[in-house]
């Protein structure tokens, strides 16, 4: 199996098989689990950027905090603090799974209360009535979807660990699906400040989103002439030359899915009855619902 599609399987869970030449059985783990943490440095994001569309990097959940500033802190992590992280794992180490007949861990079903579940129907549609919305960022939709993923695995996470902390059933409760939400909004937050670092490698995709801002601004419609809409177009990612534009315009524009692009032709009548024609554009953001 390819490295990628590795990856790829592993974040679904789906059963992975490895048949090598040589091997007198195949390898087969049926329900894959890998857990990865990284770094990389502010500077080098942009190198994220000439990586194959895959949607790999969808996948994780980022943090791009704000710098620190240097000099001496007295703040520490207090030893009653460590002292009840390490009681926490300490406990959660210590639950098993079951086993199926011929001895492999039987993964559990945790259930949702029945007002737990409620409140998920309603994350999960307002999550998605976010990214319909006219001028949703088109590279954000695929790390968006994966958080939709999200939201059920943190409730998971976050139910086993009260459950430790309260000696409480294991069962998903509506606080649980609250504080995964919380946690959403912050990946949120994170990927829409790593991801315009990304985008703003790619010019076509920052002239896109510009696009789209001034079309949310203005109702949703545009029309006029290409030159017209380079000097009302606030964007650093537009060209230096305006006949440079109409190109790259098209060219953004097949890379936001809620733009549309008409051409349209209109007759000018000039002193002494010359007639002419003018081309003019039309630019429409369309609503995503």
């Amino acid at each position: 199996m390819p490295i990628g599609n590795f990856w790829l399987s592993a974040w679904n869970s789906d059963p992975i098989m490895v048949d090598r030449k040589g091997e007198p059985e195949a390898l087969m783990v049926a329900e894959p689990f890998v857990s990865l943490t990284g770094a990389i440095q502010p500077e080098v994001l942009q190198d994220l950027s000439k990586g194959p569309e895959d949607g790999m990097l969808d996948r994780f959940v980022l943090s791009f905090p704000d710098p620190v500033t240097p000099g001496w802190r007295d703040a520490e992590i207090t030893e009653a603090a460590e002292r009840r992280y390490a009681e926490f794992y300490k406990q959660l180490r210590g639950r098993h799974l079951g086993r199926d007949e011929f001895g492999e861990p039987l993964p559990q079903r945790l259930v949702f209360a029945s007002d737990a579940k409620a409140v998920l129907i309603e994350a999960v549609d307002m999550h998605a009535e976010e990214t319909a919305r006219p001028g949703f960022p088109s590279s954000l939709a695929g790390v968006y979807g994966k958080l939709e993923a999200y939201i059920g695995r943190l409730s998971l996470l976050l139910a086993m660990a009260r459950s430790i902390e309260e000696n409480a059933a294991e069962r998903i409760e509506a606080v649980d699906v609250v504080a995964a939400m919380a946690l959403i909004g912050y990946f949120k937050r994170m990927a829409r400040r790593v991801y315009k670092v990304i985008r703003d490698a790619n010019r076509l995709d920052g002239l896109a989103e510009d696009l789209a801002l001034l079309l949310q601004g203005q109702g949703g419609h545009w029309r006029g002439e290409p030159s017209e809409l380079y000097s009302q177009l606030p964007s650093q990612h537009k060209p230096e030359r305006v006949n440079e534009f109409g190109r790259m315009l098209r060219a953004a524009v097949k890379r936001q899915p809620r733009l549309t692009l008409e051409d349209h032709h209109e007759r000018v009548v000039k002193e002494y009855g010359t007639v002419s024609t003018r081309r003019l554009i039309r630019l429409d953001l369309l609503s995503g619902s």
